[in-house]
């Protein structure tokens, strides 16, 4: 029987070399620290092809760090294809929003490659989240953070062909629906790490993510995953005013407008 191939998220420490080493008579490995590295684009692009096409996901967050920027955006991806996550976490708090789109939370990596040595899990379709046909021309906008200006683009799409939504999805099917993700990421704050897992969702479902960044750097990798980013809200709210159609040909002329009239 083929093995099957297990992808190992996580910052790069030494805990995939114990994972590969114990588990190897029984699984592949995709491991991101063989992807290629020369490039943002290039490096997103592998990270995110292994999270999608393995039916196992092994991400692992070590007592003592912070739980990894990308590694969220991974899970998303990973977890719009229907594959088998694993996550083991040994940080002081659990994320609650990860154990429930998660299919075993143990508390130890010991504990996950014993689970794995005894049991053969992999990809369930039926969990998979399709996109769905847009059948009725209204852009369906998903506010995927903590935006503080909701009022702002609610004007913005007032009487407009825009439909917002907002808010954890009870059902993670119904984000088929989305046409647009948008992701905020205040100046001086942290940046909401349950934006970056919608973010990587929407990546593997090619819908369209906006990312407005207002801090002066840009976590490299994230930068991979959006279609536009923005380093000021309020050209982002300009951006969506004239934003009415998904068309290459429509939304570059928009850009094209904001390049002249922000002198970019």
């Amino acid at each position: 029987m083929e093995k099957k191939e297990i992808y190992l998220a996580g910052s790069f420490f030494g805990f995939r070399d114990k994972i590969i080493s114990e588990l190897s008579y029984k699984y592949k490995f995709a491991d991101p620290r063989k992807n290629r590295q020369h490039s943002i684009a290039t490096l997103v692009v592998d990270d995110m092809v292994g999270a999608e096409k393995c039916p196992i996901m092994l991400p692992y967050f070590p007592k003592g760090n912070s739980r990894g920027t990308m590694t969220y955006g991974e899970i998303g991806g990973s977890r719009a294809k229907g594959n088998y996550i694993i996550i083991a976490d040994e940080t002081e708090k659990r994320d609650d929003f990860l154990d429930s789109i998660s299919d075993y939370n143990p508390n130890s990596i010991e504990d996950a490659i014993n689970f794995l040595k005894e049991n053969n899990p992999g990809r369930d379709p039926s969990r998979a989240i399709t996109k769905k046909q847009n059948k009725d021309n209204k852009l369906k906008i998903f506010l995927a953070t903590n935006i503080n200006y909701f009022k702002e683009i609610e004007q913005v799409c007032q009487n407009e062909n825009k439909i917002l939504m907002y808010g954890d999805f009870e059902n993670l099917k119904d984000f088929g629906n989305v046409d647009l993700t948008i992701a905020h990421f205040p100046k001086g704050e942290n940046r909401d790490k349950k934006a970056i897992l919608f973010m990587g969702m929407s990546y593997a479902l090619k819908i369209p993510v906006i990312m407005i960044e207002e801090n002066p750097i840009i976590y490299p990798p994230l930068a991979g995953l959006p279609r536009r980013i923005f380093a000021k809200k309020e050209i982002a709210l300009d951006y969506l005013l004239r934003l009415n159609s998904q068309e290459i040909q429509d939304e570059a002329k928009v850009m094209y407008s904001l390049f002249q009239k922000y002198k970019s």
